[in-house]
């Protein structure tokens, strides 16, 4: 016997097929648990290490630049806000996060599938980007939203070397209450 394929159930299917292929449209571009990553990066024609943790359910990133042990970045996405904390002088600079980036590109921002890779042990799809008038890049991206490489044209700008999988302690993510907040100076009035 045939199953009856009319009608809602018919619905049902085309909605989950077409689901699925949306989602191979769009990649996720934020880790969707809790890792932390050591990636190489290399600016100004140096090559460094840079470290970055995710609080993944609070859409929260921190960054550790490199050569900048007194200072480091916390980005939550979800409110848009990064906050460069130096822990010398006590001070944190509040700032809007960029209207796009690679991995908060917004809607309008086109992806397209150009294969797969094996970065620092971890398999990853490798994407194309464009984000309205930022230089096309491509990401090399975990299923579950983990950066593994960020290239733009034939420069590789970061590439991890290192990812462990583990709950984030929230503390490493939180401003101590008794340091200085400090708004970023905006454009310059006309």
């Amino acid at each position: 016997m045939r199953p009856n394929l009319h009608g809602p159930a018919l619905g049902a299917l085309l909605f989950v097929l077409a689901a699925g292929a949306r989602a191979q449209d769009r990649p996720q571009t934020t880790p969707t648990r809790d890792v932390d990553i050591t990636y190489r990066v290399t600016r100004a024609g140096q090559t460094l290490q840079e470290r970055t943790r995710w609080l993944a359910a609070a859409e929260k990133e921190r960054v550790e630049p490199p050569g900048a042990e007194e200072s480091y970045v916390l980005i939550d996405r979800r409110a848009h806000l990064m906050e460069v904390v130096n822990t010398q002088s006590r001070t944190v600079l509040d700032m809007p996060t960029p209207i796009a980036d690679p991995l908060s590109p917004g809607p309008q921002a086109r992806f397209t599938r150009i294969g797969e890779d094996t970065v620092a042990g971890l398999g990853c799809t490798e994407w194309q980007s464009a984000v309205g008038t930022l230089p096309r890049t491509s990401l090399c991206l975990t299923a579950d939203g983990v950066l593994l490489r960020l290239r733009s044209g034939t420069s590789t700008l970061a590439e991890a070397i290192a990812v462990q999988y583990a709950p984030a302690d929230d503390a490493a993510f939180r401003i101590p209450a008794d340091y200085h907040h400090e708004s970023a100076p905006g454009p310059e009035p006309r």
